[in-house]
């Protein structure tokens, strides 16, 4: 059983890494314009679907 819960806790605690990556990228882009915001909001989409793949 503590595999199960140990396994369960690694992948959450690499989606929440993935999270904090794709917020800090968002919160980046609010204060840029053109193609540097264009580049940290695919850089925040990357993250976000690498939290959403983690967690399957």
């Amino acid at each position: 059983m503590h595999v199960f819960v140990d396994a369960n806790r690694d992948h959450l605690q690499r989606a929440g890494e993935e999270l904090d990556y794709a917020l800090g990228h968002l919160a980046d882009a609010l204060s840029l314009t053109g193609s540097d915001q264009r580049d940290r909001l695919a850089r925040a989409r990357t993250h976000l679907r690498g939290a959403i793949e983690t967690t399957r």
